[in-house]
């Protein structure tokens, strides 16, 4: 069984970490993304990624040390990302067990990366699965995970669309979502549903989840599994104080 999950945007750089960390599988492929964006000038990394200059400028000299060497301490991806879910799956409590837990099954989808495993090393980076410029990361990372996801393994979605649109063009994933009541109707948002996906991947690295079906004990947040909203493929957990006589948007 696989989990995937979003990288997140914010990048914390701590090295008293004091973890051993592994290669990125597919370093090999990324090696021309990452030449492509060193080589670019600035006005046209900020173009691609359409972000203000306080945030391209940062990115472009980052790049341009990596390029020259200038730059080379890696920190393990679990505890570099640091958005929403990262703080609410709080790996840095981890115990030992629930450590080897995600290694062995979370997989952190990535635009640079394709796809990483909590400890292996990376450098602080930008670039986002959606990304249009001079590649297609969709097409690029199909392959190889393609390979890494054979259809005879569950696989359990807890990224955003624009990751796991990465395996599903070639798959079908156990999807999982987390509804509050908005406007009158059950609806996912996006900070709730970043918070619970973190808070899952640490309940299921407590309680050692081996298949989608155990899911279904996740209690955490105030979300309940709902059977009612929920299909094979489709796993829905509710809010408990939005649970009763609400219009539930169509999923």
């Amino acid at each position: 069984m696989k989990i995937l999950l979003s990288p997140a945007k914010k990048i914390t750089l701590d090295d008293k970490h004091g973890l051993a960390m592994t290669v990125p599988r597919f370093q090999e492929q990324s090696v021309p993304l990452l030449e492509t964006l060193q080589n670019m000038d600035y006005p046209g990394l900020k173009a691609l990624y359409k972000v203000s200059d306080a945030v391209a400028r940062p990115v472009y000299d980052h790049l341009q040390a990596l390029k020259q060497g200038r730059e080379t301490e890696k920190y393990p991806a679990l505890l570099a990302f640091s958005g929403i879910a990262y703080r609410y799956m709080a790996p840095g409590v981890f115990t030992d067990e629930m450590m080897q837990y995600v290694s062995d099954h979370l997989l952190i989808l990535s635009g640079l990366y394709g796809a990483l495993s909590p400890l292996d090393g990376i450098t602080p980076y930008r670039l986002e699965m959606g990304t249009r410029g001079p590649f297609d990361l969709y097409a690029w990372w199909k392959k190889p995970l393609q390979n890494l996801l054979p259809d005879t393994e569950e696989v359990i979605n807890l990224a955003s669309a624009e990751y796991a649109k990465a395996v599903r063009q070639f798959r079908k994933v156990t999807e999982v979502r987390f509804l509050r009541q908005k406007n009158g109707k059950l609806q996912e948002t996006a900070v709730y549903a970043k918070m619970a996906r973190g808070a899952m991947v640490r309940w299921m690295a407590e309680h050692q989840v081996q298949t989608a079906a155990e899911l279904a004990g996740f209690d955490e947040l105030g979300y309940r599994y709902d059977p009612s909203c929920s299909s094979e493929k489709m796993l829905v957990f509710v809010h408990e104080e939005n649970s009763g006589g609400l219009a539930r948007k169509e999923i």
